[in-house]
């Protein structure tokens, strides 16, 4: 008995159970459902016009184009719509955009992009103070809004560039193997390609992570307190992406319910993202707060905060007014999302059910 107590003790005093203790306590899950809401709505808009754009400047490169939509439609199955799958995809990748397309979907996309994205990071900015039990950042709204913008625009420019390197690792992988005489169609060349890729990813899904923890979230701590908990993250998305696919791909190979079954796993998909985040500003905030270098400032009423680590009392937690205002909208937002992609779904099944029969 001792011994189990003794093992029961070291698990509770590691970094991870009490990260994961932090984020319970800060309500992380319902936290991640909010924000996945919101990152929903801006994630299509931001991926239509990184595609349009990037498209447009490859227009006189379509191999390489080709390569950037095979990675990223890997990565997200049933997402992107290009030659090897033509039936599926909520967005059309096969043929390069136009200068024309560029006016039309650029315009519409930022007015989206910038109304979604700038919730999104709002939310996300709420989320990791309240993991770090501190209060909601109050700045100049002009000030701040360029600083959304900013880091929207980084975070943008992050994902292309996962893509972008990874195509270039493997397109300049076996010219580089070959120098120092190493045959790409080896094991060794395929291990060393492999790993070069998934090394370049995550060290951008790091700078992505810093990013969230520092820039948006504006706590100010050291960088080393920070990197412990974006190493977390990075790993977490990098697993993430590894399995993600297997979900989407899953959703997409159901061709009567491909584009509901595929918005769903990615709703899903978005949600598991925000919560490694949250995850990741915990392990942050643990690792200072046994530096002693986050001092939690005051809370104001209704704001998430984080509990000292302990039994909890055998009572219902209470939010705020705001905060239960937010999961009322939220709630009913999705569900009103949800009930119209399915009678939508429904009645293309039906249309389809009835096609089939005529035919007969």
């Amino acid at each position: 008995m001792s011994a189990l107590q003794s093992l029961w003790a070291r698990l509770t005093a590691t970094p991870a159970w009490r990260a994961w203790q932090r984020y319970g306590q800060a309500r992380g899950a319902v936290l991640a459902g909010g924000i996945a809401y919101l990152g929903f709505f801006s994630m299509i808009p931001a991926l239509i016009l990184g595609f349009t754009v990037f498209g447009f400047v490859l227009r006189g490169q379509p191999d390489l184009f080709d390569r950037v939509v095979a990675s990223i439609s890997q990565t997200l199955p049933g997402i992107v719509k290009d030659a090897a799958h033509p039936d599926n995809g909520l967005i059309d990748a096969t043929n390069p955009p136009t200068p024309n397309a560029l006016t039309i979907t650029g315009a519409i996309s930022v007015v989206t992009l910038l109304l979604g994205g700038l919730g999104w990071l709002d939310a996300l900015r709420e989320g990791v103070r309240a993991v770090f039990g501190q209060p909601p950042l109050k700045v100049n709204p002009v000030k701040g809004k360029l600083v959304d913008l900013g880091v929207l625009a980084t975070l943008g420019l992050a994902v292309l560039a996962s893509g972008v390197l990874s195509t270039v690792v493997n397109a300049a992988g076996p010219w580089l193997l070959g120098l120092v005489g190493i045959d790409q169609t080896t094991v060794i060349g395929t291990v060393a390609l492999s790993a070069a890729a998934i090394v370049v990813v995550f060290v951008v899904d790091v700078v992505i992570m810093l990013v969230v923890l520092r820039v948006l979230s504006g706590v100010a701590l050291p960088r080393a307190d920070l990197m412990q908990g974006a190493v977390v993250g990075a790993l977490g998305l990098g697993v993430l992406k590894l399995t993600s696919g297997l979900l989407l791909k899953s959703a997409a190979n159901k061709p009567l319910l491909a584009s509901f079954a595929v918005i769903i796993g990615l709703l899903v998909l978005i949600n598991l993202i925000s919560r490694i985040m949250l995850l990741a500003a915990a392990w942050a905030a643990t690792t200072a707060d046994d530096r002693g270098h986050l001092a939690a400032g005051p809370l104001e009423a209704g704001s998430a905060s984080v509990a000292p680590l302990g039994p909890r009392e055998d009572t219902l937690p209470s939010f705020g007014q705001r905060s239960t205002d937010r999961v009322a909208v939220a709630a009913g937002a999705v569900i009103g999302v949800i009930a119209a992609l399915g009678v939508r779904t429904a009645r293309r099944g039906l249309h389809a059910a009835v096609a089939a029969v005529r035919g007969r």
